[in-house]
């Protein structure tokens, strides 16, 4: 069953690549815009900018770009969109 995410919901899951615990993580939200500080530096590591485009059929159709912080460098994770039908 399909159904709309809430502003709270998950927005992402982290799977770290060493085995390694955090003694906090932050998330901030504003507007189209969330990121994630994993270690409590006060330094995002993940971000996520989302937004809206019209498809085809005059639908909301929805697209994310995930980044993430490697040493001060933002680079992009992944990239996602809804698939647009005709």
């Amino acid at each position: 069953m399909l159904h709309d995410l809430a502003e709270s919901d998950i927005l992402g899951i982290y799977i770290a690549y060493k085995n390694m615990s955090f003694a906090s993580c932050a998330v901030t939200r504003q507007g189209g815009v969330w990121t994630a500080d994993l270690n409590g530096d006060a330094i995002p590591d993940l971000a996520c900018v989302s937004g809206t485009f019209s498809g085809a059929s005059s639908d909301v159709m929805a697209e994310a770009l995930w980044f993430i912080n490697d040493k001060g460098e933002w680079k992009i994770l992944d990239w996602g969109r809804e698939v647009d039908c005709t």
